[in-house]
């Protein structure tokens, strides 16, 4: 499992020189029997890992949105 809060302090990022702060935004919602409900935060968080291991960006803790209108069944209506 990977980890999606960071465990670094602010001395740690100063340390590194961090310049800029990447905040993974993503969705809970379903894909079907073979994902897990996280996998848009998950996959926002992954791309802001990687790029913090390039660049000097602090990543802040992920925010989770749930609004899926589309996903509410077949035969109802938004």
């Amino acid at each position: 499992m990977i980890d999606l809060v960071t465990t670094a302090t602010s001395k740690d990022e100063t340390e590194r020189g961090a310049t800029v702060a990447l905040l993974p935004v993503g969705s809970f919602e379903q894909h079907g029997d073979y994902l897990p409900l996280a996998t848009d935060t998950i996959v926002a968080s992954v791309v802001a890992r990687e790029l913090s291991r390039d660049y000097p960006a602090m990543v802040l803790p992920p925010i989770t949105v749930s609004c899926s209108h589309e996903h509410a069944g077949e035969g109802r209506s938004a």
